[in-house]
């Protein structure tokens, strides 16, 4: 009789440390970069309590940069910490999943850290698909993804350039060429440029599962900037299956 193994999972997050001008800069030239380097610390802090919860059943690792920055301190405990190496994100990409393989993960998810909203499940049907298939994708509606995974070994990556209105579409393409079997996830949507806080802001409002964002939103009155003037962020996280968070 045989015995299923389950495989090795690593889910990991992207980042930078926040430092103003280094990162969310397109967002940092309209609300200024002290603003979005403050607002983009509170996605790392709510993103490293969402996945830091156990019984997941993946191992959370932080893939940061600059090599010296000092992300323990930063985003607290996790399964392992590691410096980015690469020219540009595509090469820093190809080095986590090679990284990851390396280190014995069978299957590895890679999410970015500008999505402060993308909940668990999302996560979690992305392991599952790649229970059955070699690659999965989660789009954003802006052209790019906000979450990439691959079983180890794989590389849809090539050389596609990153941050251009087709990434998505161009990943898939290349996908079909070196016929790896590709899994797309529910559009989602990330932190970019001012227009995207009005999302945020809509997301806040309503239950959520960033508490640190939310205060940082109403820190920041970055409600005056994009959202009417009677918005007031939600503080709690409750019913958060009615908007797609964890439940």
């Amino acid at each position: 009789m045989s015995i299923a193994v389950s495989p090795r999972r690593a889910l990991v997050i992207g980042a930078k440390a926040p430092v103003p001008g280094t990162v969310k800069t397109r967002l940092g030239q309209t609300i200024g970069h002290p603003r979005a380097a403050a607002l983009y610390r509170a996605f790392l802090i709510d993103l490293a309590r969402r996945f830091g919860r156990s019984g997941h059943g993946y191992d959370l690792l932080w893939a940061f940069a600059p090599a010296e920055a000092d992300f323990p301190a930063l985003v607290g405990a996790a399964d392992g910490y590691f410096a980015q190496e690469g020219a540009d994100w595509t090469e820093r990409q190809r080095h986590i999943f090679r990284w990851t393989a390396a280190h014995g993960y069978d299957q590895t998810v890679l999410i970015a850290s500008d999505s402060p909203q993308l909940p668990a499940a999302t996560v979690s049907a992305a392991f599952v698909a790649l229970d059955t298939d070699a690659a999965v994708l989660a789009p954003t509606d802006d052209g790019g993804y906000s979450l990439i995974g691959q079983q180890a070994g794989g590389d849809i990556l090539g050389s596609i350039p990153m941050s251009t209105a087709t990434v998505y579409d161009d990943l898939r393409a290349n996908a079909r060429a070196r016929r790896i079997t590709l899994h797309s996830l529910s559009t989602t949507w990330d932190v970019d440029e001012v227009s995207d806080l009005h999302r945020l802001a809509t997301y806040l409002a309503g239950p959520h599962d960033a508490p640190a964002t939310a205060a940082a939103f109403r820190h920041l009155r970055l409600w005056n900037d994009v959202a009417p003037v009677s918005f007031v962020p939600h503080n709690g996280v409750e019913n958060l299956s009615a908007t797609g968070g964890e439940e």
